[in-house]
């Protein structure tokens, strides 16, 4: 009877086993191949391994119409140490405010603790833990973390999620930031609906198979069988490095699905936007874009004449006084997308509204002044880059103002009172917008700033050898993206500036100056006073005259890069530094000047010494010339930031001098 059992295990654990075509596994099924995994054979680095992920998408026929059921099972192995922090799960879903839109559902999730070759305890986690949370006006997350989490531990989950949104599909990621095993998505299509089929950075797959169900089912009067389709990856890398990218879901492998066509019960077609033409005229008669648009232009003109008064103003100031008056008198309620479904008069009466109320009415203003100015639709970067090959309007989720002034063409976003009036938030900086204007030609403009964000950072630095501490006046100034950087992470907040130049850079920081927080035609700056201990080696006194305020480690770490490095817009990083010797101290040693120039980079660091003022002197800039990088140049870009972050941490030796 024991062998008998033995042999009935040892053929479950055969049927999963990892390396077939397909599986179809089961939860709390494990196979010993599983349990005795230590570690991925082909990245012997990974924290955790996907040991597979597994969907099926299908049709659910409701009265009200089809809806889309997409069942996910994912099993993970998790290590080491390092790899615990994937038993925390998110799973996002749409759902507006009051009513949900789509649905989590049916969440089963389990730790398995294997000691000795052998699992010996299992845990579930309750409905109790499981918890749902609201992380904007449109997106729910449902959350939860595994219990007992460990190295050797294996966590395992599956849900449904339900959508009624047939017009796109829910996509299929097969990579994830651990490598995986075996990732197979298998779905079910019904003939009257037809998608385009996106494949990124799919070479071939492992396995694919197209086939006809057997259960004939019925649409009104129509009888049909679904086509399968099932595709499979094997020994998928992780995706690591994720340093200077746009989004990672641009560059992992995946599978977007687009409808295209519908056919109704009763044969009846509908072409779903099949170009670019027809995608501009349907969104300039859509209720919530175009239509909108024209309801702001009869209300902007009483707020010309009542709120701005522009007559007699230029067009570049008549745009400025625009623009500017959105900025600083309408706020931003952060929900995004192309259109709104607010209405003008809420919006004029209580001053708030998201991206695209606040813009379509700052383009109406525009308009009605006389300024020529258009909608431009764009993806953010965290929604991904467009695919300009297919004209879907799902692609987008961001809409802007397109504004010219004689021959300056420019985009404007209310909702970015930091910056200035022809600058628009790096989150929007992403490749090409859509241009929607009266001729409904299609029309893209190239997003790109080629003017460099300087931040220029002076410091002296004296030594107070009796309290054994070094003292920095520190002044930072800086323009453009380096100073909407600064202006957002600081928020002009003493206490915020204080505590990030604390947490990791000087034991106390005093004296927090600034100027030009609300000046954004002017570039921003802050000043402190820091104090941090003196190093000594002996009778030598060690000193880091950029203290901690330079570049400190390069974040381009894989050998080789496929896709471009993209560091938004040119950046420029200058260090004055002066260094007041204590009397009687002579120096000891300082590093040799560092050059670099190229067409990518350029970067020169100098060290001198000033006997008559007893001080060092340090000049130095590196210069990042491009907003983006190809990946032709990834090895030579990689090199010149290791040597930059080496030369920008050098140190410089003083010692006494002997009388």
């Amino acid at each position: 009877m024991k062998q008998l059992l033995l042999l009935l295990l040892l053929t479950v654990y055969s049927f999963f086993a990892l390396g077939q075509d397909t599986i179809e596994p089961k939860l709390g099924v494990i196979s010993e191949e599983e349990i005795k995994l230590t570690h991925c054979s082909f990245d012997s680095a990974a924290e955790a391994v996907v040991l597979f992920d597994v969907g099926e998408t299908k049709f659910l026929d409701y009265l009200d119409g089809y809806s889309i059921r997409t069942t996910r099972h994912k099993r993970i192995k998790i290590l080491n140490e390092e790899g615990e922090h994937y038993a925390s799960v998110s799973i996002p879903f749409f759902a507006k405010k009051g009513k949900d839109f789509e649905k989590v559902k049916n969440i089963e999730a389990y730790t398995y603790v294997i000691e000795n070759g052998r699992i010996v305890d299992k845990k579930e986690i309750s409905s109790e833990n499981i918890f749902t949370e609201r992380i904007s006006e449109f997106t729910m997350i449902k959350k939860f973390t595994f219990p007992n989490v460990k190295e050797g531990v294996i966590i395992e989950y599956k849900y449904e999620h339900i959508t009624p949104y047939i017009f796109k599909m829910p996509h299929w990621k097969f990579q994830s930031k651990i490598p995986t095993l075996h990732s197979q998505h298998r779905v079910f299509m019904i003939p009257f609906f037809e998608y385009v089929r996106l494949e990124q950075r799919i070479d071939e797959f492992d396995y694919y198979n197209v086939e006809k169900g057997t259960i004939t089912k019925g649409y009104g009067s129509l009888e049909y069988k679904e086509m399968i389709y099932t595709s499979v990856l094997k020994n998928v890398e992780a995706f690591k490095d994720e340093a200077y990218i746009t989004s990672i879901n641009d560059y992992i492998k995946k599978i977007d699905f687009q409808i295209s066509k519908v056919t109704y019960s009763d044969l009846t077609v509908e072409e779903i936007i099949t170009t670019w033409e027809k995608l501009i005229t349907s969104l300039y008669n859509l209720e919530h874009l175009g239509k909108y648009l024209k309801i702001c232009k009869r209300m902007a003109k009483k707020m010309l004449q009542e709120d701005l008064k522009v007559e007699g103003l230029s067009d570049a100031q008549k745009a400025s006084a625009i623009i500017n008056y959105m900025k600083k008198n309408f706020i931003w309620n952060k929900v995004t997308g192309f259109g709104t479904y607010d209405t003008p008069k809420d919006v004029i009466d209580k001053k708030t509204g998201d991206v695209a109320a606040l813009n379509l009415l700052m383009i109406a203003l525009l308009q009605e002044a006389g300024i020529e100015a258009s909608p431009a639709i764009l993806s953010t970067r965290d929604h991904g880059k467009l695919k300009m090959s297919y004209p879907f309007t799902s692609m987008f989720n961001y809409l802007l103002a397109k504004v010219t002034v004689g021959e300056t063409i420019f985009l404007a976003d209310a909702t970015a009172p930091l910056l200035e009036v022809n600058m628009i938030p790096t989150r929007c900086i992403n490749e090409y917008a859509l241009i929607l204007d009266k001729s409904k030609e299609v029309s893209w403009l190239k997003i790109g700033y080629n003017i460099p964000s300087v931040k220029r950072t002076e410091i002296n630095i004296s030594i107070d050898e009796e309290e054994n501490i070094v003292e920095s006046d520190v002044k930072v100034v800086a323009n453009f993206y380096q100073g909407y950087k600064h202006r957002k992470l600081f928020k002009d907040d003493t206490e915020k500036i204080e505590e990030y130049f604390k947490k990791s850079l000087f034991d106390e920081v005093s004296e927090i100056k600034s100027l030009n927080y609300d000046n954004i035609n002017l570039p921003y700056t802050i000043s402190f006073k820091g104090q941090s201990g003196l190093s000594r080696l002996n009778n030598i006194l060690v000193i880091d005259p950029f203290q901690g305020l330079s570049i400190k480690s390069n974040l381009l770490k894989q050998p080789t890069r496929e896709y471009p490095v993209d560091m938004l817009y040119p950046k420029k990083n200058q260090y004055i530094i002066k260094i007041k010797m204590p009397d009687g101290y002579g120096v000891n040693h300082l590093p040799a000047p560092f050059y670099i120039n190229n067409d990518d980079i350029s970067t020169y660091l100098s060290f001198g010494y000033d006997k008559r003022n007893n001080q060092i002197i340090v000049n130095g800039e590196y210069f990042f010339k491009k907003a983006v990088y190809q990946p032709e140049v990834y090895q030579e870009l990689k090199s010149g930031i290791d040597a930059i972050v080496k030369n920008f941490n050098l140190k410089v030796a003083i010692e006494k001098i002997d009388n």
